[in-house]
C-alpha cells in the first residue's frame, strides 16, 4: 500500500484541491482515508506464461507528460465531435449549450475524484485500468459486469468509426449520402484491410508518436470545418432556421454529450503509461477545459453556419471539391490511427479471460495466436454490426446514455459508497452521491429514448 503521508504530500503539491471549472465539491483527498485492506487468497495456483505476461508491473515504454497529453486529447476528440453540431441543433442551441456545460462540470468533477480514489489503491509502477480498479474495490461480483460495460463503450466508439468510414467511402467514390448493401461490403473489406494490422499493437505508450500524428490529422479538418461554416454564415449559403430551445431532441443531445467524453474507459490506462503518474490529474483537468471549449465553439459555429441542412456527420457538410476531399481523408486517417487505442481496453478484457485461455495451449506462440485471433474476431464483428446501424448520432447517444453514464456515474458511485463513504463529511458525501444519481438518471433517459428512435428507424 502507498504510504499515506507520501500520498497526501504528492497530491497537495499538485494544487488540485479545487476543480478547474470552479466547483468546490471535489472530495478532500485527506479525508478519503486509507484504502480498505484487501483480503489475500493464499491458495496456490500454477501461473502460466500467458498470465505472467498479462501481469507485468510496468510497461516497457512510458510516455512523457506531453505524450500523455496528446493521447488523452486524441481519445476525447474522436467521432463524438462530428455528431455534436447535429445534436446541438436537435436540442436547440441555448438549451444544448446550458446542458452541455452542466454535464461537463459533472463529468470533470467525477473523473478527478475517480482518479484520486484509484491512486489510493495503486502500487508503485503498477498497471491499472478501469476494470482492474473495479475488481479490486468491488470484488468479483462486479468484475464481469464492469468488463462488459467498459467493452461496450469502447466497442461502441469503434463501431461509430466504422460507420464513419463507410459513409466517407460512399461520398468519396459515388457522392451519395446512402449506400447499397453491395457497396457497404466493399467498404467493409477496405476498412478491415486497414484496421486489422493496426489492432495487433499492445503497448499504450507506443501510441505517443501515433497520437501526435492523429491529432494533427484531426485538428486540421476541424479548423477547415469551422472556416467553411463561418464562410457559410457570411455568404448565407444554407437555409437558416434555428431552434433555441427544443426539448424533443434533448435526449439525443444528452447522450451524444456524454459519449463525447469517450476517454473515460482509458483514463487509467493513459495514466499507467505515464512516467510521472502523479501529474495526470492536473493534465486531465486542463485537457478537459480545452476540449469543452472546443466542443462548444465548434458546435455553435457549425450549427449557425449550416442551418437546417446540417449533417449527422458534420464533416460531410464540406463543399464538394478536391481540397475538401483531402480534408475529409485527413480526418478519416486520424480516426484510423486512434482505432487501436479505443479498442485496447476491450482487447485486454477478453485476452485476460480465463475461460478463453483454457482453450489455448499455454506457450509463447499459442499466446500470440490467441491474441491475434481474439482481436481479429472483435474487429470483424464490430464492422459487421456497423453495417446495420441507420443513424450515426442516435447510435452515439445510445452508447453514451448506457455505457457512458455507467462508467461516468454508476461504478464511481458504487466504489465511493463501499470504500470511501464513511470517511467523508455528511455534506460532501451527500453532494457526491446526489450528483452521481442525477448523472445516472439523465444518462438512462438518453439511452431509453435513443433506443426507441433506433428501433423506429
Amino acid at each position: 500500500m502507498l504510504d499515506e503521508k507520501q500520498y497526501n504530500a504528492g497530491i497537495q503539491s499538485q494544487n488540485i484541491g479545487s476543480n478547474e471549472f470552479g466547483s468546490n465539491n471535489i472530495l478532500d483527498e485527506k479525508q478519503l482515508g486509507p484504502a480498505p485492506q484487501i483480503e489475500i487468497n493464499l491458495e496456490y495456483k500454477p501461473i502460466t506464461l500467458d498470465q505472467i505476461q498479462q501481469q507485468k508491473v510496468a510497461p516497457k515504454k512510458q510516455s512523457s507528460y506531453k505524450g500523455a497529453t496528446l493521447t488523452l486529447f486524441k481519445t476525447f476528440v474522436g467521432s463524438g465531435i462530428l455528431a455534436l453540431p447535429y445534436s446541438f441543433a436537435k436540442g436547440g442551441y441555448v438549451l444544448s449549450t446550458i446542458v452541455f456545460v452542466l454535464l461537463s462540470l459533472l463529468i470533470n468533477y467525477q473523473q478527478v475524484n475517480f482518479i484520486m480514489m484509484a491512486d489510493k489503491y495503486r502500487q508503485p509502477n503498477q498497471l491499472m485500468d478501469y476494470s482492474k480498479f473495479i475488481e479490486i474495490t468491488l470484488g468479483a461480483r462486479y468484475r464481469s459486469f464492469s468488463k462488459l460495460i467498459v467493452g461496450s463503450m469502447q466497442w461502441g466508439c469503434c463501431i461509430s468509426y466504422v460507420i464513419f468510414f463507410m459513409e466517407f467511402f460512399e461520398i468519396a467514390f459515388y457522392g451519395n449520402d446512402t449506400s447499397t448493401f453491395q457497396h457497404q461490403l466493399y467498404y467493409l473489406l477496405i476498412a478491415l484491410l486497414i484496421l486489422l494490422p493496426m489492432t495487433l499493437i499492445q503497448n499504450m505508450a507506443v501510441f505517443t508518436k501515433v497520437s501526435a500524428i492523429a491529432n494533427g490529422l484531426i485538428v486540421f479538418p476541424l479548423v477547415m470545418i469551422i472556416v467553411s461554416a463561418i464562410q457559410a454564415i457570411i455568404n448565407e449559403s444554407y437555409p437558416k432556421k434555428y431552434h433555441l430551445i427544443d426539448f424533443s431532441g434533448l435526449s439525443t443531445m444528452i447522450g451524444v454529450s456524454i459519449y463525447s467524453f469517450e476517454a473515460v474507459g482509458v483514463l487509467l490506462n493513459i495514466q499507467s503509461s505515464m512516467q510521472k503518474k502523479e501529474k495526470f490529474q492536473r493534465l486531465l483537468q486542463l485537457t478537459t477545459i480545452a476540449v469543452v471549449l472546443l466542443f462548444i465553439i465548434f458546435s455553435l459555429v457549425c450549427g449557425f453556419g449550416y442551418g437546417i441542412d446540417i449533417n449527422q456527420i458534420v464533416l460531410f457538410n464540406l463543399q464538394d471539391n478536391p481540397f475538401m476531399a483531402v480534408v475529409q481523408i485527413s480526418y478519416a486517417i486520424g480516426l484510423l490511427l486512434s482505432f487501436p487505442v479505443q479498442l485496447l481496453p476491450a482487447f485486454q478484457i477478453l485476452e485476460g479471460n480465463d475461460k478463453v485461455n483454457s482453450y489455448i495451449y499455454k506457450s509463447q506462440d499459442s499466446a500470440n495466436r490467441k491474441r491475434i485471433i481474439i482481436r481479429m474476431v472483435q474487429v470483424v464483428l464490430l464492422s459487421l454490426i456497423a453495417m446495420f446501424i441507420p443513424q450515426f448520432a442516435v447510435f452515439l447517444s445510445l452508447v453514451g446514455g448506457f455505457s457512458g453514464s455507467a462508467l461516468q456515474f454508476y461504478f464511481p458511485l458504487v466504489i465511493y459508497k463501499k470504500n470511501f463513504y464513511d470517511n467523508q463529511p455528511v455534506r460532501q458525501r451527500t453532494t457526491y452521491c446526489c450528483l452521481m444519481i442525477i448523472g445516472i438518471i439523465v444518462g438512462s433517459f438518453a439511452a431509453i429514448n435513443s433506443l426507441i428512435l433506433l428501433i423506429k428507424g
